[in-house]
């Protein structure tokens, strides 16, 4: 018979409070650009090493501008490519599907 690791339930469940109450604590959601699906939002803590810049200290700032240079991606406007940004929000735990045009159909890229 095993026994529990109750240090391991206790930090499970202080982790699970924390973000209940980051996420109470956060003012404003950050706003989709049309045509994403919000597939999963799991941000690492920081700092995160990431390929395209280096290291993200404000998690939650740099997700937002990324939403927003997704928006312009979408329209032809950015210097990044659509794969570029949703592969690199991945990368710090946010996760999105962008819809085809056209269709129904959504696409992880």
């Amino acid at each position: 018979m095993s026994v529990p690791n109750y240090l391991e339930i206790a930090r499970r469940v202080m982790r699970e409070l924390e973000l209940e109450k980051m996420q109470a604590q956060s003012a404003a959601p950050i706003a989709l650009p049309a045509a994403v699906r919000l597939v999963k939002w799991e941000t690492k803590r920081a700092p995160i090493l990431i390929t395209r810049c280096s290291v993200v200290t404000d998690v939650d700032g740099f997700a937002a501008v990324l939403l927003g240079r997704l928006e312009l991606a979408l329209k032809g406007e950015s210097n990044w490519s659509v794969r570029e940004i949703v592969e690199t929000l991945e990368q710090i735990g946010v996760h999105v599907e962008v819809e085809t045009q056209g269709t129904d159909n959504a696409t992880s890229l």
